[in-house]
């Protein structure tokens, strides 16, 4: 039956018939959600179609699974070029990828081809950190390991297909992560607080900043300036390649942190506002998570 199906979507690719081609591979992934190449030929037809965004997170799905399959890094490659990055940029972000195994993150449906009941987890409290790259956010979460949260970790792979996901409003593989860790950090949770706050309405949020805009800045320029896969990261997540133009970064930056708080004034008891620099340490943390505090001293990570 799957092999059937896959040989009736290969064909219908060959032939052009693109949207056929795409229901079928989709209809293969629904039986068998646990194949990685069904995603990754998945990906070559929404790629023939121009779906570019689509095909990448969909590769990226495929190397969920098998982090080894070369094709995919191949044919990833072929479509952040076509996307104008830089061939260092790209090289980079795939040594990235490859770094290591993303094996834990990968959705239990796709481990074992069974779904969960997500309905009693989803109303346990979840923590999100919600302040933009660059605000301590690597801080925050040794704070939630400490805690004894179960955390989200990061791998380039899974999450540059959530931030490709979400930008095209996709919410079910965050959603299904949402299952099985109870805490979370950096991309893409701090663009979707509205929705995790719908989706999790016992959760709380960490709203992350620096002491001004001005340090946030240079922290992100000197970033950008180490990684050189930033071109790729900056141009998904703050809509620009480069860190030229201040003023634009002070309005994302700005924008980000009162929409916010605006949104939260309606439930003032879910959110707080984390300044590492300015002295928030573990008392105001803990008392917002009603956590006791730990006998260890606050973990301050990437302190430049």
């Amino acid at each position: 039956m799957k092999g059937d199906l896959i040989k009736k979507a290969n064909k219908l690719k060959r032939e052009g018939k693109l949207n056929e081609a795409i229901a079928t591979y989709q209809q293969a992934i629904n039986i068998n959600p646990c194949f990685a190449w069904y995603y990754q030929e998945l990906g070559d037809a929404l790629a023939k179609k121009g779906n570019l965004d689509e095909a990448i997170a969909q590769y990226c799905i495929s190397l969920e699974l098998k982090p080894d399959l070369n094709d995919s890094y191949k044919n990833l490659r072929k479509l952040l070029q076509v996307q104008n990055y830089s061939p260092l940029s790209i090289a980079n972000l795939v040594s990235r990828m490859k770094e290591s195994s993303c094996q834990n993150n990968i959705l239990p449906s796709r481990k074992t081809g069974m779904a969960s009941n997500s309905s009693l987890k989803l109303k346990e409290t979840k923590v999100f950190g919600i302040g933009l790259g660059k605000t301590g956010t690597t801080t925050l979460e040794a704070c939630f390991k400490i805690l004894g949260y179960k955390n989200f970790s990061w791998h380039t792979v899974n999450r540059y297909k959530l931030v490709k996901q979400v930008k095209l409003n996709d919410f079910t593989d965050v959603f299904s992560l949402l299952e099985n860790h109870q805490s979370f950090r950096d991309y893409p949770f701090p663009f979707i607080y509205k929705e995790l706050n719908q989706k999790c309405p016992n959760s709380k949020f960490i709203l992350t900043v620096r002491k001004d805009f001005q340090t946030w800045f240079i922290s992100l320029v000197n970033h950008y300036n180490k990684r050189m896969e930033m071109e790729i990261w900056y141009d998904i997540l703050y809509g620009n390649k480069y860190v030229d133009d201040e003023n634009y970064y002070r309005n994302f930056y700005e924008n980000h942190n009162q929409l916010v708080i605006d949104y939260f004034s309606a439930w003032q008891d879910k959110l707080i506002i984390i300044c590492w620099e300015n002295g928030d340490g573990w008392d105001k943390l803990c008392q917002f998570l009603n956590k006791d505090v730990p006998n260890v001293p606050l973990p301050h990570r990437n302190k430049t």
